[in-house]
């Protein structure tokens, strides 16, 4: 007892410690590889699945429906662009 503890203990207890560290790393991986991020503010309109649900890559989970403004991008011939400067309103139907 007057000597300590034993050299083999300690280099034990080391890998041990180590060991522990690697499943925490192991754990950090699998839980940032479970966390779906949007591309953008919305809320969830639809679940294709219940939670815990293993999925496969590309399979559909969750339907969103954007909170924001709606933005949409169309192409003009440039000959039906109006004048630099002015405004123009266009109507979009369904």
């Amino acid at each position: 007892m007057q000597t300590g503890t034993r050299p083999e203990q300690i280099t034990a207890q080391q890998a041990r410690v180590q060991q522990l560290q690697a499943s925490l790393a192991s754990l950090d991986v699998a839980l940032s590889k479970s966390v779906i991020r949007a591309p953008f503010a919305g809320r969830i309109a639809l679940r294709h699945v219940d939670e815990g649900t293993v999925v496969g890559s590309g399979q559909p989970v969750l339907r969103l429906v954007e909170s924001g403004a709606w933005e949409a991008r169309i192409g003009v011939p440039t000959h039906l662009l109006p004048p630099e400067g002015s405004r123009q309103t266009l109507e979009v139907g369904s």
